[in-house]
């Protein structure tokens, strides 16, 4: 096995923007997560609720979210003017200044999802890179 050198960012569309001319498109930077927010997802992803073992979804992709959004790219409001990423830097989650409610609320919940998914899936190692 060879060490992996994890990307620094990449570029993810979402895909109900895919069919979309290059220049239409909504692009998302997003980045890996460090070894200390792999071990806090971990940590958070499940907890056991009068004798029930629960999976907290939301608050998976809750953290993946603010541990992986870096920037977004041609992404408008109604008015067509652009939407940055907005971070609260009155507050501090495991080193990350989370991502404000304002901002997260201007994303589609199943966009949400599919962006946490995308995160999750970019901090995997995969069979090829495990050959080589």
């Amino acid at each position: 096995m060879k060490a992996i050198i994890p990307k620094e960012t990449w570029e993810y569309v979402p895909d109900c923007d895919k069919a979309l001319p290059e220049n239409e498109q909504t692009k998302f930077i997003l980045k890996p997560m460090t070894a200390a927010q792999h071990a806090l997802y971990d940590d958070n992803a499940a907890q056991v609720v009068d004798g029930k073992y629960l999976v907290r979804h939301g608050t998976q992709n809750l953290m993946l979210l603010n541990f992986g959004i870096e920037s977004v790219h041609n992404f408008n409001d109604e008015k067509g003017n652009p939407i940055q990423v907005e971070r609260d830097e009155h507050r501090a989650f495991h080193g990350v200044n989370p991502l404000t409610e304002d901002f997260l609320k201007r994303i589609p919940r199943p966009i949400q999802v599919e962006i946490a998914g995308e995160i999750y899936a970019g901090n995997i190692i995969g069979e090829e890179e495990v050959k080589n």
